[in-house]
């Protein structure tokens, strides 16, 4: 096979940067020919990040977990080119399969939500770019293919992430 810039991951020899999702809400990034941790990205990488979060002032988790979320999966196009433009999106789609008690697999978009359960219906809405409707009914799919929405005074959301937590999910 004959290597040219078409089949290289365009992070490995451009100034702009692809990230890749390495573990859970962790992810690292490729750039001008090398592979950098979230820590090391050049400044308007950054800055990118805040301005597509609208958060001023983001902490390095908050803008990794958005970074992981937003271009987590792998594509031959960057992620943000060297002059500070975003592409769209790429959602993860290579979690490994994963499947309720009643054999039914959690969606791709089911297990998105679930990555992110600690956090409020409209953080996750507004992380996953989706409407606080669409999250509120992922929720409420999964309570009942996993067999909690049968459950009277607890959290269903809290033993949602115990039962997902405890099958290895998240």
């Amino acid at each position: 096979m004959t290597i040219t810039h078409k089949n290289i991951i365009q992070g490995l020899y451009t100034k702009g940067v692809e990230f890749l999702a390495v573990d859970k809400n962790k992810v690292e990034a490729l750039h001008d020919r090398r592979v950098l941790k979230f820590s090391e990205l050049p400044m308007f990488a950054y800055k990118t990040i805040k301005d597509l979060m609208g958060n001023a002032n983001p902490s390095m988790d908050e803008m990794e977990e958005f970074v992981f979320n937003r271009w987590g999966g792998m594509d031959d196009v960057l992620d943000i080119d060297e002059n500070g433009n975003p592409s769209d999106p790429e959602y993860l789609s290579d979690f490994a399969p994963a499947y309720f008690d009643n054999g039914k697999r959690i969606s791709d978009a089911e297990m998105r939500v679930l990555s992110i359960i600690h956090l409020e219906d409209k953080v996750i809405a507004e992380r996953l770019f989706l409407s606080p409707n669409t999250v509120h009914r992922h929720f409420q799919s999964m309570f009942i293919n996993s067999g909690i929405s049968f459950m009277i005074g607890q959290n269903k959301r809290n033993v949602l992430a115990l039962w997902a937590s405890k099958k290895g999910i998240i």
